[in-house]
């Protein structure tokens, strides 16, 4: 039997975290959305610090698959330069690999990222 797909959205402000208990209802981190597909493959949409919470939930799910795969914007916030930092114990776990890929090649790699 197959996996249900879902996304689920770990961070969902703006620029700035706003990690305010009066926030949390919404979140207080900024973008990171995490799509699994049916397949139980994991694409991780933007760096911002919802990367923090999702780093750590993949570390402590068996589940995930050990090919995680990112996509994030062209420009980057301050936030995605901590990205690295977030991930440091998938990145360099033996036990994974990980696939970067930018917005600005968006056609080819929604393509690679198909074949998946």
């Amino acid at each position: 039997m197959k996996n249900t797909g879902y996304i689920k959205f770990w961070g969902v402000r703006g620029s700035n975290p706003t990690p305010d208990s009066d926030k949390m209802h919404y979140g207080g981190d900024t973008s990171c959305v995490e799509v699994r597909t049916n397949d139980n493959d994991c694409i991780i949409l933007d760096m911002g610090t919802g990367l923090r919470k999702l780093g750590n939930h993949i570390l402590s799910d068996s589940s995930y698959k050990k090919e995680i795969n990112i996509l994030f914007k062209l420009f980057l916030r301050f936030q995605c330069s901590y990205w690295f930092t977030w991930m440091k114990d998938i990145i360099y776990s033996n036990k994974y690999k990980v696939h970067i890929y930018k917005y600005e090649n968006m056609e080819s790699n929604i393509k690679k990222l198909k074949n998946i």
